[in-house]
């Protein structure tokens, strides 16, 4: 659902580049609005029934990252309603930034209380403590450029801490074939980060964020055949959201890059 709604914000930037009717994006935003709304009162029906079962979902690694993204889907809901009523979506942002708080606050009160070799830092970790970055395109686009830097300047050395971690931990140890296809979150907080520094006018760390996309992307494509080695999964749903957001920061670029976008 984060992936769709991604998808929509980069056919949204496709066509204004092309110059062709917004339409098309609109249509895909009002569809990927419906899905996550949907997703979102499912859950929230879950929890009514048994208001503990976060804190269960929360010990499991692919479930903390799919709680991580629906929070996360708010502030890319929050930038897909922004052009029809900037009023719904600051309260949309607000709503999804908070709830992505106390998300992360309780990741760490249950990482806590897990074994140690649970609770080393993975991919999914740039969902629960990076995802904030996700709610700066939407700030921006609400003229909010004070919010966009904090969440910019907030999230970006938890990002870099995490990439550095985790590239160490990939030379030490293989990862199980079947959690492989989260690697490719790796992709999103660069993604995200390089257009945001180009919203906010800092030039060299958008170039400088480009290229660490880049160097994520060639080495997630040079890696594909084994990354997918155990077969297609529920878990493929991570190439999604990094795969849009990486669309949408080459269109943002302009020029030769908006067209790999």
């Amino acid at each position: 659902l984060l992936g769709l709604s991604g998808l929509a914000l980069a056919l949204r930037a496709g066509l204004a580049h092309l110059g062709l009717p917004p339409a098309p994006g609109d249509l895909a935003a009002g569809i990927a609005l419906a899905l996550w709304s949907f997703g979102m009162l499912a859950y929230g029906l879950k929890l009514a029934r048994r208001p503990g079962v976060i804190l269960e979902d929360l010990r499991v690694m692919p479930s903390r990252a799919g709680l991580a993204a629906a929070s996360m889907g708010g502030m890319a809901a929050a930038a897909l309603v922004a052009p029809f009523s900037g009023p719904a979506a600051m309260v949309l942002l607000w709503a999804a930034l908070l709830a992505h708080g106390v998300l992360a606050l309780l990741t760490l009160r249950v990482l806590a209380g897990l074994p140690p070799e649970a609770r080393g830092v993975n991919p999914g970790w740039h969902l629960s403590f990076v995802g904030f970055i996700v709610g700066a395109p939407a700030a921006l686009a609400l003229g909010q450029r004070g919010l966009a830097l904090g969440l910019f300047y907030g999230t970006l050395p938890i990002a870099i801490a995490i990439w550095a971690v985790s590239l160490l931990h990939l030379r030490l140890r293989v990862p199980p074939a079947a959690l492989r296809p989260l690697l490719a979150i790796h992709l999103a907080p660069a993604a995200i980060l390089a257009p945001v520094a180009t919203g906010i006018g800092q030039a060299w760390l958008a170039t400088a964020l480009m290229l660490v996309m880049v160097a994520i992307l060639v080495a997630l494509g040079l890696g594909a055949r084994w990354i997918t080695e155990a077969g297609f999964s529920a878990l493929w749903g991570a190439f999604t959201f990094p795969l849009a957001a990486t669309a949408t920061a080459f269109l943002v670029q302009g020029g030769v890059l908006a067209w790999v976008g």
